[in-house]
């Protein structure tokens, strides 16, 4: 009520008219207000297809294939997601499956580093490279059915995945 001198903020607003859940807009909100004081690099598509990629519909990554790909970034790039909290030491000792130091910094981490992962895989469809071809940059080989259980991996990215990512982005 403007009259008592309350307004809805932007965040409000932005909540309000897009229906996310209050945490989610929180997350975009502090995405934006961070590339807005930062600089988005426009050099390359992978900064503005990461603000645009829901972070709720992001997978695990192949991490062995996450940091080979990380390890042949552009210094671009490496500026990308550098600016979204993702560091390449990180992602190579999970790579290894080493656990990293529980604090607030790892969640953090752990959100954009899934977030920059999907949005590495928009970039890739954005590019036009076939399903199959990103089927293989995208999963570790250990990333198979097996046989004996017939159990599909979490992180598989498969081309139902892809869609998903496609249509909610």
């Amino acid at each position: 009520d403007a009259a008592r001198g309350w307004e809805p903020l932007g965040l409000g607003m932005g909540t309000y008219k897009s229906t996310l859940p209050p945490e989610m807009a929180k997350v975009i909100w502090d995405d934006m207000v961070l590339a807005r004081q930062q600089g988005v690099i426009l050099s390359d598509p992978l900064h503005l297809l990461y603000l645009c990629t829901p972070f709720d519909r992001t997978k695990e990554p192949a991490w062995w294939a996450f940091a080979s790909l990380f390890s042949r970034f552009s210094r671009d790039r490496h500026l990308v997601a550098e600016r979204v909290g993702v560091e390449e030491r990180s992602v190579a000792l999970k790579a290894q499956g080493r656990a990293l130091k529980r604090c607030a910094g790892t969640v953090l981490f752990e959100r954009s580093a899934r977030r920059l992962y999907a949005a590495m895989i928009l970039d890739a469809v954005m590019n036009e490279t076939p399903a199959n071809d990103i089927t293989r940059m995208f999963n570790d080989s250990s990333s198979s059915v097996v046989p004996s259980s017939n159990k599909v991996p979490a992180n598989l990215v498969d081309r139902g995945y892809l869609e998903d990512l496609q249509n909610n982005a």
